[in-house]
């Protein structure tokens, strides 16, 4: 499918996906544009050539919502965790590959990110209740919530820390709906 005054902006994220690759070093790229100018078909074009190729990128991505999603704090971050903690189903050979991925994944998000567990990431209680009972300090109560000031910099710390060892592509799409 050809672009519409489009294959400027794929050519510069292929390109900057290209260095990333080469020098290691994290970039933050944006898709701006007015409604309907084909953002989200840019973004999936780029997605589908760099997952066409055999290196071991790792691609989560999330939309914010105005509509469903609109009182859901921090609702765009929690998809992209999830799927880097997401069970691989053993069936999939494709997804075989990235066994060791997520398994890294959950134990960097559990070393790095403890507060989220069982909080910022539904389903995961269970896991939040065996590390505190494992590394609970025994004079200190359990902690029930998450402490607002930690979310930014344990989520920040943990994608950095997959991000150094993984090749790590996240996507949000539609950033403007991000804050209501």
């Amino acid at each position: 499918m050809q672009f519409v005054q489009r294959e400027k902006e794929k050519k510069n994220l292929i390109d900057a996906y290209q260095a990333m690759r080469q020098s290691g070093r994290q970039q933050l790229r944006f898709v701006i544009g007015e409604a309907g100018s084909g953002k989200t078909v840019l973004i999936n074009q780029f997605l589908d050539e760099i997952s066409a190729t055999t290196d071991q990128t790792l691609i989560v991505s999330s939309s914010c919502s105005v509509q469903s999603d609109y009182n859901i704090p921090y609702q765009p971050f929690k998809e992209l965790l999830k799927q880097l903690l997401k069970d691989v189903d053993e069936e999939d050979s494709k997804k075989e590959k990235f066994k060791e991925v997520f398994r890294f994944c959950a134990k960097t998000v559990f070393e790095h990110a403890p507060d989220l567990l069982g909080n910022f990431i539904p389903g995961t209680a269970i896991i939040s209740a065996i590390g505190q009972n494992l590394f609970q300090d025994k004079d200190k109560e359990p902690a029930h919530s998450i402490d607002e000031s930690k979310i930014v910099v344990q989520y920040v710390d943990a994608v950095c820390s997959i991000a150094e060892k993984y090749r790590l592509a996240l996507i949000v799409d539609n950033l403007q709906w991000i804050d209501p």
